[in-house]
C-alpha cells in the first residue's frame, strides 16, 4: 500500500500560494496582506454536489445563482470571498445513482456501486475554469479508481494534481461536466425513478482573514 506524506502535499499547496503572492498572481491588496502576515493560510475543502439526471453536452455543477447550502455546496454565488484564494492540489469525485431526491447520500468513488456507472458519466470530462480559462481538465474515468493517482498520490478517493492551480477571489468558478457528443445521463432501463448525482471535492490551502 502506498504511504502518502500529507504534510508534503499541504506544504506544496502553501508554497504555491506564496509563489503566487510574490509573482503578482494574486490581487495586490491580498498579496501585500498575505506577505506581511496579515492573512493566514489553512487547509480547505471546497465541495459541490449536483444532480445530473438528463444532462448532456456541457453541464454546470455550480451557478452564480447558487448560495451556500450545508451538505450540498460551500461555495457561495460560485465565488470565493475577498482575500480568499485557494491552491488546489487534490480532487475527489464521486457519483450516486438511486431513488434520491436530494444531494444527501452515499457517493461511490469507483466505477461500480448500487448500479454500474452510467456510460455518459464514465466517459465525460471534468473541467474547472475561471475567466473562461481551463485550470483543470481530466476524464471522469481517471478520477474514479482505488489506486492513488498523480505525482504524490493521495487518499484512495482523490486525484493528486501534478501542478496545483489557484482559484482566485471574487472570480466566478465554473465546475463542469462535458459529456460525449450525442450522449445524456438517462435513467437505466426499468429504473426510471432513479436520479443521478455527482460530488466534486477540491482539496488544498486557502488564504483568509485571521
Amino acid at each position: 500500500m502506498l504511504t502518502v506524506n500529507y504534510d508534503k502535499i499541504t506544504t506544496r499547496a502553501h508554497e504555491m500560494i506564496k509563489h503566487a503572492a510574490n509573482t503578482g498572481q494574486l490581487p495586490p491588496e491580498t498579496a501585500e496582506r498575505f506577505l506581511s502576515n496579515e492573512l493566514k493560510s489553512s487547509s480547505h475543502i471546497l465541495y459541490v454536489k449536483h444532480e445530473i439526471t438528463g444532462k448532456s453536452d456541457t453541464a454546470d455543477l455550480v451557478k452564480a445563482s447558487d448560495s451556500k447550502q450545508d451538505g450540498v455546496r460551500n461555495l457561495d454565488r460560485a465565488k470565493l470571498d475577498k482575500f480568499e484564494n485557494m491552491a488546489v492540489d487534490r480532487i475527489g469525485f464521486g457519483w450516486l445513482a438511486g431513488e434520491q431526491t436530494s444531494a444527501i447520500g452515499l457517493y461511490y468513488n469507483t466505477v461500480t456501486g448500487r448500479n454500474d456507472i452510467h456510460p455518459a458519466l464514465f466517459n465525460a470530462d471534468l473541467l474547472i475554469k475561471q475567466n473562461d480559462r481551463v485550470l483543470f481538465e481530466m476524464p471522469v474515468s481517471a478520477l474514479l479508481s482505488y489506486e492513488p493517482k498523480g505525482l504524490l498520490g493521495g487518499p484512495e478517493s482523490t486525484f493528486a494534481v501534478y501542478t496545483p492551480f489557484i482559484l482566485r477571489e471574487e472570480v466566478p468558478v465554473r465546475i463542469q461536466l462535458r459529456f460525449p457528443e450525442g450522449s445524456s445521463v438517462t435513467p437505466p432501463t426499468g429504473q426510471e425513478g432513479d436520479r443521478y448525482w455527482v460530488k466534486v471535492e477540491l482539496f488544498g490551502t486557502k488564504t483568509q482573514e485571521k
